[in-house]
């Protein structure tokens, strides 16, 4: 019985292992040849003098 729990265990840990390396690898072949991004707003700290707000 304790054999069959460990190759149980074993068989999950490898199946999850192989999804998120599998998806992973998808996600990067499908995404990864798009233009990289070179800012991003969020999160970023507000300076004096770079205001973008639209004034009358």
């Amino acid at each position: 019985m304790r054999g069959f729990a460990v190759v149980h265990c074993l068989g999950i840990l490898t199946s999850l292992f192989s999804a998120v390396v599998v998806s992973r690898a998808l996600v990067n072949l499908i995404y990864g040849r798009r233009r990289k991004i070179e800012s991003l707003s969020i999160g970023q700290i507000w300076k004096p003098g770079t205001s973008t707000a639209i004034t009358k």
